[in-house]
């Protein structure tokens, strides 16, 4: 039987004692945590994790979006892929009105003359 890996050790790396070190600043996270208004401490521990569940999130979205890349054939991932990978999700609907599917200004102009006027 394996031994657990230990807290903040790399992922992948059971029993690693080498630690995870943050890549978001955590004494920006914490400013932003303190801008909401009702929080005046933010312990060193939920800034951490904050960073952390950040940084796991931006990565399940990136793997996403560069898988919908990949099934095009394409090497550079673009704004189209994110509001794709966003769409397609049911987890990532929150963000549909933050990354959009882009619309072009013809589409919204034939939209707009296929509308009845009201009046």
């Amino acid at each position: 039987m394996s031994t657990p890996p230990k807290v903040g050790s790399t992922p992948g790396t059971p029993g690693s004692t080498k630690t995870w070190e943050p890549v978001l600043p955590l004494a920006r996270i914490r400013r932003l945590i303190k801008s909401e208004g009702d929080v005046h401490q933010v312990s060193g521990e939920a800034s951490f994790l904050v960073s952390r569940a950040t940084e796991l999130f931006l990565e399940m979205l990136t793997e996403r979006s560069a898988s919908v890349m990949l099934s095009e054939s394409r090497t550079q991932l673009s704004y189209k892929d994110l509001a794709q990978s966003v769409s397609e999700e049911e987890n990532l609907e929150f963000l549909q009105d933050v990354v959009p599917m882009k619309t072009s200004a013809a589409d919204l102009m034939d939209s707009r003359a296929a509308k009845p006027v009201e009046g």
